[in-house]
């Protein structure tokens, strides 16, 4: 299994910095999707590395310094998400009514 904080840097290493997805008609550099994809379905943009197309000049990849960088931010505002549940949920434990008991599911 791949740990989580490399798949975070996969992710974030194979896209464009402009990219904010296909469900969007265009990118953050307003460049319509549809004016740089592959013709043929399904459609490969150069919006990600994997396809290795060179149909956008404003295409731009972080560096690998600026992915890990990105990716060390991502996963320490992950872990202070999960302490925060944490502190909540034994909060309420503590203060929960006998009758409240089953609410608590996390």
């Amino acid at each position: 299994m791949i740990p989580v904080i490399e798949q975070i840097k996969m992710q974030i290493a194979d896209k464009c910095v402009h990219f904010n997805g296909i469900s969007n008609k265009s990118c953050k550099k307003d460049i319509e999707y549809a004016s740089v994809r592959s013709e043929e379905k399904p459609y490969k943009f150069p919006c990600m590395k994997k396809y290795g197309m060179n149909t956008c000049s404003s295409c731009k990849f972080l560096t690998p310094k600026e992915v890990e960088a990105e990716a060390n931010r991502i996963n320490d505002d992950n872990e202070r998400f999960m302490k925060s549940v944490i502190r909540v949920k034994e909060h309420y434990r503590k203060h929960q009514k006998p009758e409240e008991e089953e609410i608590l599911i996390l």
